[in-house]
């Protein structure tokens, strides 16, 4: 994705997308999800807070992680490309799933 924005802050989705990458790599032994895509869906609704907060950086460097993470375990046919729409969860939708 090319941006044209020139506000754009490099350095800043760098170090998101660096941070969001290790993260996803990263899977607490603790952790009871084992699936790598089901991992990833864990941290779409971060995706939405960034945008919340205007930090639209973050946002598009979320998205870029969790697509490279995943397209790591996708054959070349099924990968995940820049097209792709995500389907964000809403920070209303994600709080009632975690008080229900």
């Amino acid at each position: 994705m090319a941006i044209k924005n020139s506000n754009w802050d490099k350095k800043h989705y760098q170090e998101i997308y660096d941070f969001m990458i290790a993260t996803l790599s990263s899977v607490p032994w603790c952790s009871n999800v084992k699936c790598p895509f089901e991992w990833a869906k864990s941290k779409l609704p971060l995706i939405t807070m960034s945008i919340e907060k205007e930090d639209y950086e973050a946002a598009q460097a979320t998205k870029d992680a969790i697509k490279n993470f995943l397209n790591r375990f996708l054959d070349d046919e099924n990968k995940i490309t820049n097209e792709a729409t995500l389907k964000l969860p809403t920070a209303g939708q994600h709080l009632r799933e975690k008080l229900s």
